[in-house]
């Protein structure tokens, strides 16, 4: 470690559980010990002092019992300053633990929601909660399926940014699948004819863990597509070939 101040600095560590959150990437500090693996952790030296822009080499080691219980565990090291100003101004590394085993997949897909009820194209946005009820770590799988009643079928990832959900952690996240030409009419009106569709579209969120599509689980949304700027441009030429078709006769 290193001491990034212009003054010397006294620094103790400290070790303790975390636990995911529902926002992706944000742990939570509890400040307690739920089981045992704080106690496997040990932090050599405990305490160290270092000089202005001094560094040190801190040894972490880790002492996994014979008999401990197959899962993920999450733990952290704090380094805060002796004596610490606040909370906030401790450093923290995390540490994540897997004990191979019998694993227990449980994941569930909890929610699936469609931003849009009305579009002008397949083009929509989609938002899913999912909930690892497991005891190990997961990276969904899968995919959104769209089933237009007029219109091609279009499948896309449900897990894009191959999101991973920690052992008991609730994660929701956005995916998106909208066309690029939404910003003008004709970019618009390109981007129904590139994922055109007429009526009800059902849709399917699938996600699943690994390959062989273990614990798989499923959500539904219905939205409505009508493509306007199409509609309107094909009214505009049959009302010119009308117009035109009048004006012919008229002059016979």
């Amino acid at each position: 470690m290193v001491n990034t101040e212009d003054v010397s600095r006294t620094f103790q560590f400290a070790r303790e559980n975390f636990s995911p959150s529902d926002e992706p990437g944000v742990p939570v500090f509890d400040g307690g010990v739920r089981d045992d693996f704080p106690s496997w952790i040990s932090v050599e030296p405990s305490r160290v002092h270092l000089p202005p822009l001094g560094e040190a080499e801190i040894m972490i080691t880790l002492a996994i019992p014979i008999d401990a219980p197959r899962g993920d565990f999450y733990g952290v090291v704090f380094a805060a300053p002796d004596p610490a100003p606040s909370a906030s101004a401790r450093a923290a590394l995390l540490l994540f633990l897997t004990v191979l085993g019998e694993t227990r997949d449980d994941l569930q897909l909890v929610s699936f929601t469609l931003n849009d009820s009305f579009t002008s194209s397949l083009s929509n946005t989609g938002t899913i909660r999912a909930q690892n009820a497991g005891n190990a770590y997961v990276k969904p799988q899968g995919e959104i399926v769209l089933n237009p009643l007029f219109g091609r079928r279009v499948a896309v990832l449900s897990n894009p940014k191959s999101l991973r959900l920690l052992a008991g952690e609730s994660r929701e996240w956005d995916v998106d699948w909208r066309g690029e030409g939404t910003r003008g009419f004709f970019t618009g009106l390109a981007d129904e004819w590139h994922a055109f569709a007429l009526g009800p579209v059902e849709v399917e969120a699938i996600l699943s863990i690994g390959e062989d599509e273990r614990g798989s689980d499923q959500a539904r949304g219905v939205f409505w597509v009508f493509p306007w700027r199409t509609a309107f441009l094909f009214a505009v030429i049959l009302f010119l070939c009308i117009s035109g078709l009048r004006l012919l006769r008229s002059r016979k």
